[in-house]
């Protein structure tokens, strides 16, 4: 038995749905910062449902990455075991004069305040604080953009015709 035209469109709109999804999450993927394991871009993925596509990144530092940060932080409090600091040269003054290390102890913690503390792999034992908010990089946003821009004025008005909206809705989950 044949399918009514009805039942054919709202299929063809599926595949088109899958089509578009799937572009925007392969640019996505070309964009988005690989850092020095990959990790961001291995956790995105795409879903479909009926009205739609969802692009996620679960890696808990997607949203930092992808929206930079915003507004103050909370207070960072280190607390580090007690611990020999050493030194390339001898102490000059105070207790341990002339010797290459001392006892460190914080019982309280080290209170950074609200500066960002950051892995990074060029820093002496891989972190530093700074005082500089992290930019975003909004790679999903370029994705959509490049996608649609790349659509012809035609396509555009197929997709719009079945009710296909080429207008983003980006999220929080």
């Amino acid at each position: 038995m044949p399918k009514n035209r009805k039942t054919r469109a709202k299929e063809l709109r599926q595949e088109l749905i899958k089509l578009v999804g799937n572009g925007v999450f392969d640019k996505a993927q070309e964009l988005v910062p690989e850092g020095g394991t990959g990790g961001l871009k291995n956790s995105g993925s795409i879903s479909f449902d009926s009205k739609g596509f969802y692009i996620r990144y679960s890696a808990p530092y997607a949203k930092q990455v992808h929206d930079g940060d915003d507004g103050e932080l909370p207070e960072y409090i280190q607390r580090p075991k007690d611990h020999d600091r050493n030194y390339s040269s001898t102490i000059k003054e105070g207790k341990y004069k002339g010797q290459t290390s001392r006892p460190v102890s914080y019982p309280n913690g080290r209170n950074f305040g609200n500066k960002r503390v950051v892995q990074w792999e060029g820093a002496p034992r891989g972190w530093y604080t700074t005082d500089s908010p992290r930019e975003g990089n909004p790679w999903l946003d370029k994705a959509w953009e490049s996608y649609t821009s790349s659509l012809s004025r035609r396509e555009q008005t197929v997709l719009t015709k079945l009710g296909i909206k080429l207008k983003n809705k980006f999220q929080d989950s």
